[in-house]
């Protein structure tokens, strides 16, 4: 496809001498882009092109700019060799070594990525990504408040996020759409049931490609809906994590950040730190550095904004800055 050759000659061209590959992952390389057709009969890529940068040992981070294709969002992670070996059993590394396609440098790299199978796939994990995409639907209600006109699709990616934290989280992870879905309707758990209308809405949606943007009016219902809906989800996941099943939802939130490992608390800061990032929580974070890890301070915040009635402008912006910069 043009764009991702696009993307491809400009991520070469910043990288320079430091890249070892290039790897195409997400939606593009598994081949379920969502593409929208217009009115007029045109196409819109809808998904965003992610890609993995490989970059020499002793050169991580760089600050390299994102491909700019007009209507697009374009995305670099980064990584070693090194790295590469030592990924845990996330869904990021099976989707990346059942799916990732290496188009520039050497084609061998996936070898790199340990051969994890879904079944592997830590719980905690699909924790993660639930969080994650609690800060994604925050940016996306900075866009309603704003009245910027945005996907569908937004909405249809929350739903199936939720179902890949759903899958993940009971060790029934698939890849790939359809596979997602059979996996999902087979699990016949009442504690999901009640998703079934609105999944398969969604299935279909970017299977077919919805065909118009959302505006301003009623967005604000519709956010609110697919926010209960993660918000059973994440109360369960956080209580199973937690071990204890009469935990309240006060209490998950505000005792979640306590699932991160010591190992794993440490390792957060100690990065935080080499990075020259510690200051972007402030001083006062330090008296946490036993109790969890940066990134789950982010998410504790995060949490705390998005299952709430009304919406502190200021106070999104700002942890979404954070999770931009500390965590994404």
């Amino acid at each position: 496809m043009e764009i991702v050759k696009q993307a491809l000659e400009q991520i070469v061209q910043r990288y320079g001498n430091a890249l070892e590959a290039v790897i195409l992952i997400g939606s593009f390389a598994r081949g379920e882009e969502i593409i929208r057709k217009k009115k007029d009969g045109s196409q819109v890529i809808v998904s965003d092109l992610e890609f993995l940068a490989v970059v020499k040992g002793g050169v991580i981070p760089l600050k390299i700019q994102a491909p700019s294709i007009e209507g697009i969002d374009v995305t670099i992670g980064q990584a070693t060799k090194d790295q590469l070996r030592k990924l845990r059993p996330t869904i990021f590394a099976v989707d990346l070594k059942k799916f990732g396609k290496v188009l520039w440098g050497r084609l061998n790299i996936l070898d790199y990525v340990p051969d994890y199978t879904e079944t592997a796939i830590d719980p905690v994990d699909a924790f993660i990504l639930l969080n994650n995409r609690i800060v994604e639907q925050l940016k996306l209600r900075l866009k309603i408040e704003a009245e910027r006109p945005f996907e569908y699709y937004l909405y249809d990616k929350g739903y199936i996020q939720i179902v890949n934290s759903i899958l993940a989280f009971k060790r029934k992870y698939k890849c790939l759409y359809p596979e997602k879905y059979k996996a999902f309707t087979e699990l016949n758990d009442p504690q999901v049931v009640y998703l079934s209308k609105q999944v398969k809405e969604a299935f279909d949606n970017c299977r077919k490609g919805r065909p118009e943007k959302i505006m301003q009016s009623g967005n604000v219902d519709q956010w609110s809906r697919l926010r209960e809906s993660m918000k059973r989800v994440w109360h369960w996941e956080a209580k199973e994590l937690l071990n204890n099943p009469q935990l309240t939802f006060k209490q998950a939130v505000n005792d979640f950040p306590k699932i991160v490992s010591k190992p794993e608390r440490l390792k957060g800061w100690a990065k935080l730190l080499k990075q020259k990032k510690l200051s972007l929580l402030g001083l006062g974070t330090l008296k946490n550095i036993m109790y969890t890890s940066p990134q789950f301070l982010i998410y504790q915040d995060a949490v705390s904004l998005y299952f709430v009635d009304g919406f502190n402008k200021e106070k999104v912006e700002r942890v979404v800055s954070k999770w931009e910069k500390i965590v994404k």
